[in-house]
């Protein structure tokens, strides 16, 4: 454990699987665990000091700063992004947004705006077999379950990567201004301890082995340049699009 680690601080996390490494050590009662939105809406409300956001918030509420070296990113399939549907996704005509994350949704409709012209994103419950956006562990839950039910999953990490040739950042720490440079390094040197307990976060799940290789594998947890490039080129197309009001980007501590 790390106790006092980030002492007087708020603190949030998303509650899910992929976020485990970055907050492992820490005590479970000095964090702030929620679905994305809802974390969103604290740390604009003032709620948190450090919370670890879907990127387009972090740009949509012009976070103070960000912390450098961490994040939630893919290159390529990321495994628990993907929208849902029995056909391909070019054939897909509404898409039913997960209303949890606003940073796969924006995602999504700059895909669907940039590269593909068929697809358009509906904010509304999926009935039936309509082609569904699903993040995170609902979205790990929903390929066991149904990997042999005639779904296709098509993977958000996977189109981005084939359209920019970049990774994709779903998420960073954003700091508020109680935070510093202080703050960022004992983020980052956390994080350093939760990757190598990635076997011992992987053993408390159902099934370990599968957990182990989406830690590894399809997630990445590091933040350099072309992550950074990435999100700038995100920015500007979420603003080019009319998703966020300015394609600036916060600054990295």
């Amino acid at each position: 454990m790390l106790p006092g680690a980030l002492s007087g601080l708020r603190v949030g996390c998303v509650s899910y699987l992929n976020s485990r490494p970055l907050i492992h050590g820490l005590d479970p009662a000095d964090i702030y665990l929620e679905v994305p939105a809802v974390l969103s809406r604290s740390f604009a409300e003032g709620k948190l000091d450090a919370a670890l956001l879907p990127v387009f918030e972090i740009f949509r509420l012009a976070a103070a700063a960000m912390a450098d070296g961490i994040s939630i990113s893919c290159v390529g399939e990321v495994f628990s992004v993907f929208v849902a549907a029995k056909c391909s996704f070019a054939e897909c005509e509404a898409i039913h947004a997960d209303p949890s994350s606003r940073s796969s949704a924006a995602l999504l409709r700059v895909l669907c705006a940039e590269y593909y012209r068929g697809p358009h994103v509906v904010e509304a419950p999926p009935e039936g077999d309509a082609p569904r956006l699903i993040i995170g562990d609902p979205a790990l839950a929903f390929r066991r379950e149904h990997k042999a039910d005639g779904w296709q999953f098509h993977d958000l990490g996977e189109f981005w990567l084939k359209h920019t040739g970049l990774p994709f950042v779903f998420a960073a720490w954003a700091l508020g201004e109680r935070c510093g440079v202080d703050t960022a390094r004992l983020l980052r040197e956390i994080k350093q301890t939760g990757i190598a307990a990635i076997p011992e976060i992987a053993a408390t799940t159902s099934d370990p082995a599968a957990s182990e290789d989406y830690l590894r594998h399809k997630i990445r947890y590091d933040l350099g340049e072309q992550e950074k490039q990435a999100m700038r080129l995100f920015a500007r197309l979420a603003h080019k699009h009319g998703l966020l009001p300015s394609e600036r980007i916060p600054a990295f501590l």
